[in-house]
């Protein structure tokens, strides 16, 4: 009786952590990740190359005192459970808005600017940009360094540093020179961070009209570099530009129909583009993807319906899962407390559609059926005169795509008789201009082939 009701009860816990691990398809899983009794605010976060997860923060008495420092919790267990907070920066100074990156030699950066907690510094938002250093893999950190930025009154960053493929880094950043508004600009190391030079500007409003913050920083597959970025834009819409030429140069700005502040950016290993950001309405943190990589964006999906004065979201791929960290209110603490919370979600290319099969009925043509994707927003038919032929992209101009359905079913009726043609189906999410490659399309079904007669 014993050993059954032990057998019970660890078949009982295998399943309830199953049951945790899993997620499925549009499914989110929300926790906190750090209880806070004071204010903690502007999470980032990385995945390590050991697969640990680090989340680095600010800490304070409240949201706008100035006596920020710096902290790092880590997770190695896929965030299920996150060891206690060790503090990675703490100055004289406010230590604001930390963004974590690791670099493909194993080197961590943490960068963040600082504030001047000196009341004859009233109003002037940031004294400069600084980074902290980690070559034990996060176990330590070295002391902050200042980036050199001069010719500014006043200089902030609040995205991770980013490394291209030659080793370059580019350190996204803002500030303001004396009569001007904020400019948005990134700085280039060619030599690891060691040293910092050449300033280029991505954003900044020749008519003094609009002020420019926050950039936010992803390479594109296609080695481009894409920036969404902040402004004063009364209608709340984040701005775009693209480079490429690692930086040096930038578009000029467009809207990029999200309508939101503080953006965050991924791309899956499928190729799909993600921003994580504040959203206006419904308040809270929401995540829109493209396939396009920021051309057009398709709908939004809401990870945190509860008003929050700051969330600053910050998202990170881990094997089979997203995370948004951001912060979120403290209900059992008084004072303004606020605690950095986390979302998990699965964002995956459509499943490849299920029961399909073809028949031939004479004078009405080959009548194609499959079941419904949840994912899909319609379905592509291809056809070839090959049984091995593989799906080749391009339709209506090119490839071997023989028509798009919203519906579960197809008849194609230009067959001729005595040839034998080959079918297969995909699903495809999304409506807007669809990239070959960007996690948009399932894999396609089996061939399946008919005879005309």
């Amino acid at each position: 009786m014993r050993y059954i009701l032990l057998l019970i009860l660890t078949v009982f816990i295998i399943n309830a952590c199953t049951r945790v691990d899993d997620l499925r398809y549009g499914e989110k899983r929300s926790a906190v990740l750090y209880t806070s009794q004071r204010a903690s605010s502007n999470p980032g976060a990385v995945r390590l190359k050991t697969g640990e997860i680090t989340v680095v923060f600010r800490e304070a008495s409240d949201a706008t005192s100035p006596d920020g420092y710096l902290l790092r919790i880590t997770s190695e267990n896929r965030g299920k459970t996150w060891s206690p907070p060790d503090t990675i920066a703490s100055t004289a100074w406010d230590c604001r808005a930390p963004s974590i990156t690791q670099l493909r030699d194993g080197l961590i950066y943490v960068n963040f600017h600082q504030s001047s907690n000196d009341p004859q510094r009233e109003g002037v938002p940031s004294i400069g940009c600084f980074t902290v250093r980690s070559f034990d893999n996060g176990k330590t950190f070295t002391s902050p360094r200042m980036v050199p930025l001069e010719g500014f009154r006043w200089t902030a960053t609040s995205d991770a540093i980013l490394e291209l493929q030659d080793g370059t880094l580019l350190f996204p950043a803002y500030g303001e020179r004396d009569g001007e508004l904020s400019i948005a600009f990134v700085v280039m190391s060619r030599n690891g961070g060691e040293t910092w030079e050449d300033i280029h500007v991505i954003a900044q409003e020749p008519e003094e009209r609009l002020a420019y913050t926050k950039p936010a920083l992803i390479r594109l597959p296609d080695g481009r570099i894409l920036c969404l970025l902040e402004s004063d834009d009364p209608e709340g819409f984040l701005y775009m530009s693209v480079s490429e030429d690692r930086g040096e140069t930038w578009s000029s700005l467009e809207k990029s129909g999200i309508v939101g502040k503080d953006p965050d950016l991924l791309i899956t290993p499928d190729g799909t583009l993600l921003c994580v950001f504040q959203d206006f309405w419904p308040e809270g943190v929401s995540c829109v993807r493209s396939y396009d990589w920021g051309q057009t964006w398709e709908k939004e999906t809401t990870l945190l319906a509860v008003k929050s004065a700051d969330p600053s979201p910050c998202i990170v791929g881990l094997e089979d899962r997203l995370l948004v960290a951001y912060t979120c209110e403290n209900p059992d603490e008084h004072g303004g407390a606020t605690d950095i919370g986390g979302t998990f979600f699965i964002i995956d290319r459509p499943a490849t559609p299920g029961g399909f099969t073809v028949s031939y009925k004479r004078d009405e043509g080959v009548h194609l059926r499959w079941n419904a994707e949840v994912q899909a927003a319609y379905y592509m038919i291809y056809r070839d005169t090959v049984e091995t032929f593989e799906p080749l992209p391009g339709y209506p101009f090119g490839g071997n795509g023989l028509a798009s359905s919203v519906a579960t079913w197809y008849t194609d009726v230009q067959v001729d008789k005595g040839r034998t043609y080959y079918y297969r189906v995909s699903a495809v999410a999304g409506t807007g201009r669809l990239l070959p490659g960007t996690g948009n399309e399932s894999l396609p079904t089996d061939v399946v082939g008919v005879d005309i007669r």
